[in-house]
């Protein structure tokens, strides 16, 4: 019976140690687990920064670009403005002039006649000396 006994108590004791050897490695395991856990919100707090920062410089070039882009429709607005406004200033002293030519060429038709005519011809060559 003490031989039984000693039997049993040997798969006990050996029972034991192997359960304490793996309580060791699965705690062994669940620190490195808790690392690997720590490193990787770590990394990923880093991402996130890293995404954020990223984000950030990219909205602020697209918002001067944008800056720039409206300045340069402005300009481009103002031009054609201006061009047009020079254009039709153009086109009104034009007419204006063909208005007061024609104006003028009724005017001289009106009160030009044979003698009107005459007298100016007889003026211009006595004022050449003729």
């Amino acid at each position: 019976m003490s031989a039984v006994c000693a039997g049993a108590r040997r798969k006990i004791e050996t029972a034991i140690s192997e359960s304490e050897q793996r309580a060791t490695a699965a705690k062994q395991a669940l620190d490195e687990a808790k690392q690997k856990l720590a490193k990787a919100q770590e990394d990923a707090k880093q991402l996130m920064a890293d995404a954020e920062a990223r984000a950030k410089a990219v909205c602020e070039t697209i918002a001067l670009e944008s800056e720039q882009e409206v300045a340069r429709m402005k300009e481009a607005a103002a031009a054609e403005l201006n061009s047009d406004a020079s254009r039709a200033s153009r086109e009104l002293r034009d007419r204006a002039v063909a208005l007061a030519l024609e104006n003028v060429e009724g005017e001289l038709k009106q009160r030009m006649n044979e003698s009107v005519q005459s007298q100016l011809v007889e003026r211009s060559i006595s004022m050449i000396g003729g």
